[in-house]
């Protein structure tokens, strides 16, 4: 799919889309509506900004409906697309996306952790990101996870009166742990490895 999508910005000349998806010939085959409706294909071009999720699976993720919106009501020149990448595909995935210029990621599961060492910059102590922007032509690494949740649990009460429960230690079990500890919270993490 992503090699369609980016046509107009890596400079295909031509396209294949079906009219609907029952008509669709090959995998990754999209649409017209959805080049259309979801990626504004009509509005790319070479100076357009690429960005992406890394992950896997992604399948389920909904990220390039709300971001090619939020993108369509901002009016950038913009689109996000979604890359399936294995653990063992992610150093050579990054090497290409630095040189197609992608502007940004979000990153989801297994990667959150993987990323650390392929990036330039890391602007977080927790050991795991969830988003990659571009400044100066370098990948700086960031965690949204934990200020996330903080700002909506502070909210609600005084976080360092609370003992909190984390099911799991993932990345992002990782990055909300780290910021309820520095925001005086006792934190319990359950987990099935105690490794982690």
């Amino acid at each position: 799919q992503c090699t369609r999508i980016l046509g107009p910005i890596v400079g295909n000349a031509f396209n294949y889309a079906s009219v609907s998806q029952c008509e669709s010939t090959a995998i990754g085959q999209l649409t017209l509506d959805e080049l259309l409706s979801i990626y504004s294909y009509d509005q790319l071009t070479p100076q357009s900004n690429i960005y992406a999720l890394l992950g896997n699976p992604i399948h389920l993720s909904l990220g390039h409906i709300l971001h090619n919106l939020a993108m369509r009501l901002l009016k950038k020149n913009a689109v996000y697309i979604k890359l399936q990448v294995s653990q063992d595909e992610l150093s050579d995935v990054l090497t290409k996306c630095r040189q197609l210029c992608f502007s940004g990621f979000s990153i989801t599961m297994p990667l959150k952790e993987n990323i650390l060492p392929l990036l330039d910059t890391v602007e977080t102590e927790s050991g795991a990101v969830n988003t990659i922007a571009l400044h100066n032509n370098k990948y700086m690494g960031y965690n949204t996870d934990g200020e996330g949740v903080i700002a909506a649990l502070a909210e609600k009460m005084d976080l360092s009166k609370q003992r909190i429960i984390i099911l799991g230690a993932g990345g992002a079990a990782r990055a909300i742990a780290y910021a309820l500890v520095r925001h005086k919270a006792k934190v319990i993490i359950l987990n099935r490895t105690l490794d982690k």
